[in-house]
């Protein structure tokens, strides 16, 4: 009865709309240790593949488990690394705002500049 029984079942679900589940996705397992893909599981159904005869399938146990989510592999990626230093730079003599002679000198500027390193982002 039991090898008549696992055809006639998984006929039932292909015409149901049974269907894989994607990778990733929600599973069905039944009690009984069979697994089934995503999609709509029945109550119950009953059909009738020859007149006069009627197919009565029993709810069973339904175990939905939710897998983990998939695995996000890590990258190598850029980060500016920002730099910034002092420098001495020369100022020529000229004349100030209110007419006054200042000689040629030295002063100090700030430089901005930076650089790329390559770094290791961590998958999940």
């Amino acid at each position: 009865m039991k090898a008549f029984v696992i055809p006639l079942v998984a006929a039932a679900l292909l015409v149901l709309g049974w269907s894989p589940s994607a990778a990733g996705g929600t599973k069905i397992i039944i009690s009984g240790g069979h697994f089934i893909g995503g999609g709509h599981f029945p109550q119950h159904r009953s059909f009738a593949p020859r007149p006069h005869t009627k197919i009565h399938v029993a709810p069973r146990t339904v175990y939905v488990i939710r897998s983990s989510p998939p695995l996000v592999p890590g990258y190598w990626t850029y980060q500016w690394i920002p730099q910034v230093y002092t420098s001495w730079a020369w100022i020529p003599g000229h004349y100030d705002p209110n007419g006054y002679w200042v000689e040629g000198h030295y002063a100090p500027q700030t430089i901005q500049t930076g650089y790329y390193q390559p770094i290791w982002i961590s998958g999940y």
